[in-house]
């Protein structure tokens, strides 16, 4: 059956590719979709044959993963346990964000959010710093937490100085 108010219905039932798009112009542009005109409507929506949302690009520049309605600008969705990104850098690391009912990690808490280094043969370090100081605010690794400055733990009002290590109190 035909989409209602629709100008360009194609159907088939067929196990290929129903529409294949392509300019062999190394100069050319590809497919260009627009649409809506409010938050609320998408300019480019992917679905499964079940019509369930796979991607969608709203008007205002959001764009949902697995959600026809996405919140932020980068919106990922999905109801099973486990992991939602992974960040992959070919030959060198993969790194997965992880959010579920059970943690893979012993000792946390439902509902966090796991980052978990995938290769094994690789550094299996993270990082925070700013683009261009050449050092880290905080680098963790395998066998120590290294911080760029001083430590504090508000609940105690215990910190460390910079320089001063757990060593230096018996640890």
């Amino acid at each position: 059956t035909a989409a209602t108010g629709v100008r360009l219905d194609i159907r088939n039932d067929s196990t290929t590719t129903l529409a294949d798009f392509r300019n062999a112009n190394s100069s050319g542009y590809g497919l260009y979709v627009a649409g809506g005109s409010s938050s609320s409507q998408y300019a480019l929506r992917a679905a499964d044959k079940d019509n369930n949302a796979l991607f969608s690009v709203m008007s205002n520049g959001k764009v949902g993963l697995g959600t026809t309605s996405p919140a932020k600008l980068l919106t990922l969705a999905e109801s099973a346990d486990g992991t939602k990104l992974r960040l992959n850098r070919g030959g060198v690391s993969e790194w997965d964000f992880s959010i579920g009912n059970s943690s893979t990690l012993s000792g946390v808490g439902s509902g966090a959010l796991e980052i978990l280094a995938q290769n094994s043969g690789t550094a299996q370090e993270l990082a925070i710093g700013s683009s261009g100081t050449g050092a880290a605010y905080f680098h963790l690794t395998n066998t120590n937490a290294i911080f760029g400055g001083n430590l504090y733990v508000k609940g105690s009002d215990f910190y460390f100085p910079n320089g001063l290590t757990g060593s230096s109190f018996g640890g």
